[in-house]
């Protein structure tokens, strides 16, 4: 009878482990906790798109940061431009038309306004080959109004019948933003 309570508790201690490496609740996004630098000071991981005009400062920051060393940092000197932060297209994988995908992460913002063009900072999904409408946007002036410290904020979307990839940005716009400790996961 021991024998098998241990083998028991053995065999589900092995299930536990190794639960993220068979995609149960596994992180999608590598790099999520902008811990490893990449090359020209975009994170290992991810990609970043700087409009025509837009006088970005972005940096690794280790004096404001939610966990570990690093929170990403991206500042936008009015009027305003447009950056976008996103994973290496492609990294996002093994995603299945129908089944619900959320984001969290840890933001915390300063100054954060729209740009010029009245373009709203945003964090979204897109499912690829097709586009999904509004459902998946989330507003960050509307979320974080009157935030002055850390919030951690989640966003959901289904993929769409035919997805093939899906991506997930941030579309910044004017002002500070810290983002740390994404995690992109498929949720029941």
């Amino acid at each position: 009878m021991k024998k098998n309570f241990i083998a028991c508790c053995i065999a589900a201690g092995l299930i536990i482990v190794a639960a993220p490496g068979i995609g149960i609740c596994a992180n999608l996004v590598t790099n999520g906790g902008f811990e490893q630098k990449g090359t020209e000071k975009a994170p290992a991981g991810w990609k970043i798109l700087i409009s025509r005009g837009t006088k970005a400062d972005i940096t690794f920051d280790n004096t404001q940061k939610h966990e570990g060393t690093y929170s990403y940092r991206v500042s936008i000197a009015p009027p305003g431009g447009r950056v976008a932060l996103y994973p290496k297209p492609g990294s996002l994988k093994n995603i299945t038309a129908g089944k619900t995908y959320e984001a969290s992460f840890w933001i915390k913002t300063k100054d954060l306004d729209y740009n010029r063009f009245f373009l709203a900072p945003a964090a979204r999904f897109n499912f690829k080959p097709r586009r999904i409408g509004p459902g998946s946007t989330l507003d960050l002036m509307n979320k974080l109004k009157g935030v002055t410290g850390w919030k951690k904020l989640t966003i959901k979307a289904t993929a769409p019948a035919g997805t093939k990839k899906m991506s997930f940005n941030f579309i910044l716009t004017k002002g500070t933003v810290w983002i740390d400790d994404i995690v992109i996961k498929e949720v029941q």
